[in-house]
């Protein structure tokens, strides 16, 4: 129906999702980025990295019958039908086919529901070990993945968020929400809807407030990974 209804050049094509639409973009984007030509286009991901337990996501989109489904590359679908596919690799491959697409992701440090999502993963799977993370565990596992982005995709930036609040660009926290906390008390950290703005133009940078340091355990989730900010996105247009 959208390819019927929609001219053939979009001027500006936005794909957003938030929660587990989240990872369906990350699935989808790939696909759709290929399906509809553009003059430019943006990949926002809200309140869902994609941390799972470790083994758990290739059986499940294997068992789920994703394989073969055409919103993954042929190599994807090779991985899918040896238990290796991950939402990490549907991002990966989108992110190195559009290097003049943004990608960038909203979260929350601490996010509570991606945390009950883990443990019910885990638990799901018997692996009772895995189903006991605290909040800066989950914290330390999300820079670690959000680090590998990074460093391996200019076009790649994120803007995390003090709490554990999911997420938010479906809601009036969009326009309250700032790194510091979700209800814009601390008038100095950067504003999510200018961020937002400034991505969609392909202007942003990574955005974080506190401390930038590595990982430190004493610290709990209080510190931005010096891994990550600053980042500026680049976008060889």
């Amino acid at each position: 129906w959208a390819k019927t209804n929609v001219k053939a050049t979009l001027s500006n094509l936005v794909i957003s999702g938030f929660s587990a639409g989240s990872l369906g973009t990350m699935a989808w984007s790939y696909h759709l980025l290929g399906m509809f030509p553009h003059e430019r286009a943006s990949v926002l991901l809200d309140s869902y990295a994609g941390i799972f337990p470790y083994g758990t996501e290739g059986p499940i989109f294997k068992n789920w019958g994703a394989c073969s489904l055409p919103i993954f590359s042929e190599s994807a679908q090779g991985l899918c039908s040896e238990d290796q596919l991950s939402t990490k690799v549907s991002l990966e491959t989108a992110m190195a086919a559009y290097p003049k697409v943004g990608f960038g992701i909203i979260q929350s440090k601490v996010d509570g529901t991606q945390i009950w999502f883990f443990k019910g993963v885990a638990q799901s799977n018997f692996m009772m070990d895995a189903a006991v993370i605290e909040d800066p565990d989950f914290y330390t596992k999300s820079l670690a993945l959000f680090e590998e982005y990074s460093q391996n995709f200019p076009n790649y930036v994120d803007f995390l968020i003090d709490g554990e609040v999911h997420c938010f660009t479906q809601s009036d926290l969009f326009f309250k929400t700032t790194t510091a906390n979700p209800d814009g008390e601390i008038s100095s950290s950067t504003s999510l809807v200018q961020w937002v703005t400034d991505f969609l133009q392909g202007n942003a940078s990574s955005a974080c407030r506190a401390a930038i340091e590595g990982p430190d355990p004493y610290k709990g989730d209080d510190y931005c990974d010096k891994l990550l900010t600053p980042k500026v996105l680049n976008i060889d247009r």
